[in-house]
């Protein structure tokens, strides 16, 4: 058996990898949308992020959580907390962030202040939506069984799932 640690750091691993995936993706449908297809920028950003959002979700549920419960349920909670995580990351905490990043490093400039902001508040989103995903929206009320072989690809999430059929 894996020590928890390792575990949680596969499924984080897995969770990142979705997000870069479907980071890809939204802002690919983005750029297209805007460039190829002449759209503004508020329909393609709208239509470019519904699609990065539907792809994480069917990947978060199926690759990185293995999730069986029911399908409705938990697009709504995974959406709430997107928009929760969303709020907090980047509107509550952006003003305490750049405070830090200004005091932190005072002679900055403008431009890689403002990406450095992002990207803290893009950690904290992560780590927040990842954690509230995990206990909330593809949660498991049993323990996790850990398949104990080798391949990289056992760990978890791969018997995490098999559990929650029964459970909605």
């Amino acid at each position: 058996m894996r020590p928890v640690s390792l575990q949680w750091a596969r499924l984080f691993g897995r969770y990142a990898l979705v997000g870069v995936i479907n980071t890809c993706i939204g802002l690919g449908l983005i750029y297209v949308l805007m460039h190829a297809a002449g759209w503004n920028h508020f329909a393609s950003t709208f239509v470019g992020n519904t699609g990065g959002v539907i792809c994480s979700y069917v990947l978060n549920r199926s690759y990185t959580f293995r999730y069986e419960g029911a399908r409705f349920r938990s697009f709504v909670h995974f959406f709430a907390i997107a928009m929760l995580c969303y709020g907090f990351a980047y509107m509550v905490l952006h003003p305490l962030i750049a405070m830090m990043i200004e005091g932190a490093v005072p002679s900055l400039a403008a431009a890689w202040r403002d990406s450095a902001v992002v990207l803290a508040e893009a950690g904290v989103y992560t780590i927040t939506s990842f954690l509230l995903h995990r206990n909330i929206t593809f949660a498991d009320k049993r323990p996790v069984q850990v398949n104990s072989s080798f391949p990289l690809e056992s760990h978890a999430a791969d018997d995490y799932g098999k559990h929650r059929k029964a459970e909605h």
